[in-house]
């Protein structure tokens, strides 16, 4: 198979899950149906209205038969929507060149707690510390098992990957999370280095790579894709995947820009408006946000203008209860108006310092670890792990759940 070739996502704006594309054609097919004689009981009085005719009996069974078309294709809308599954949300304007999974792919066994880690910026082939965090990972999940691991990008350094087939995604992925409880599925999202990010010229990097469902073959754990929806807890839980690089104004203007499905292929605008429509349309009663870049950030990188103008308002206005994002290489819990931010940036390399503390930042910690969540009905538990303080929390913050407005 030829690099980045394989199952792909479809073009963006086709319906990719059973949600967006409604109910189709009826699994069954009809066949003519005999004619049947019967009585009402009426002598033939000569009358049309007293005798049912052939035409008022297909009427009859077609309007049944719409009635529960109607019916079934309502039931089925409304079990995707309230009952787990993955739906994709428009990137716009790129060529994915990846895969999703189907609905039936997502392990959602429709209650609380929902549990998982959080984890980025991880993909250095088991150095700078990756595979004492992944042993870490290994330790804590022995005794709080995640169901799921969310990665808030930067996989792989330093480019990304080149083909489906390159021997980083075995060596930063494959060879390094083994333990047991870490072989549940890993729902990433692409940072600015799996977007090629100083890659040079006609590179063969592409984050079209991470995409591809010939990933998934090789390890089932694997799903990523640009822009993207999970629920949980039978429709309480939704987390919604945020493709941040195209947003980043600065990244366009750069070489790497111009890889194969790289920043400039994306529509920001096209991904925040379908975005919008989904959090609005939303009823969960938690909901999460994860992407690569901080709006706010006490790290080196620091704060960045476009999340704070773009996407910090939607969190506001639907009642985003947390963020979950990486970029900043260190583990920090920041309050901010409307929410809280969590950056699980320790999954490798570290030690940047700090940058200028953000007011409402009530945890910093500038070297390596992870992040482990429990979402409960009324409030979520963030647990933050440091290689310092081994399988012991090195911090607890708590993040009540609030409705939307509130």
């Amino acid at each position: 198979m030829a690099s980045g070739q394989g199952p792909t996502l479809p073009p963006h704006g086709a319906a990719r899950s059973d949600l967006e594309a409604g109910p189709g054609a009826a699994p069954w097919q009809l066949e003519t149906s005999p004619s049947y004689s019967y009585s009402l009981g009426l002598q033939n009085t000569g009358l049309p209205s007293e005798r049912p005719t052939h035409r008022r009996r297909c009427a009859f069974v077609a309007a049944v038969l719409i009635l529960v078309l109607a019916i079934v294709s309502a039931l089925v809308v409304a079990a995707l929507e309230h009952g787990g599954g993955t739906t994709t949300i428009s990137g716009g304007g790129g060529t994915s060149g990846g895969g999703g999974r189907s609905s039936a792919q997502v392990a959602c066994d429709g209650s609380y707690p929902v549990s998982f880690f959080a984890i980025g910026d991880w993909g250095r082939e088991g150095g700078e510390n990756q595979t004492q965090v992944a042993e870490l990972m290994g330790k804590v999940a022995e005794a709080k098992p995640p169901q799921f691991v969310v990665s808030v990008g930067d996989n792989f350094y330093p480019h990304g990957l080149s083909s489906t087939e390159d021997s980083l995604f075995n060596e930063s992925f494959m060879g390094v999370y083994t333990a047991p409880g870490l072989r549940v599925p890993w729902h990433a999202v692409l940072g600015n280095h799996d977007y090629c990010d100083s890659a040079p010229a006609h590179t063969a990097s592409s984050p079209i790579h991470q995409l591809n469902m010939s990933l998934t073959n090789r390890d089932p754990r694997w799903h990523c894709e640009r822009a993207y929806t999970e629920t949980f807890a039978g429709g309480s839980v939704q987390i919604f995947f945020i493709d941040t690089s195209p947003f980043i104004q600065r990244y366009l203007k750069e070489k790497w820009a111009q890889c194969q499905g790289g920043v400039l292929q994306q529509s920001w605008q096209a991904q925040l408006a379908e975005l919008e429509r989904r959090m609005n349309k939303s009823t969960a009663e938690w909901k999460l946000a994860v992407g690569h870049h901080p709006s706010y950030s006490s790290g080196e990188h620091g704060n960045n203008t476009e999340i704070i103008q773009y996407l910090e308002p939607l969190f506001q206005q639907y009642g985003v209860q947390a963020y979950f994002v990486g970029h900043d290489h260190n583990l920090e819990h920041l309050r901010l108006e409307g929410y809280s931010q969590i950056v699980a940036g320790g999954g490798s390399k570290t030690n940047r310092g700090m940058g200028s503390k953000v007011e409402g930042s009530d945890y910093f910690w500038p070297a390596s670890g992870f992040a482990a969540v429990s979402v409960q009905p009324d409030e979520m538990t963030v647990d933050f792990y440091t290689l310092d303080g081994g399988a012991e929390p090195a911090h607890t913050t708590t993040i009540p759940r609030q409705a939307a407005g509130s």
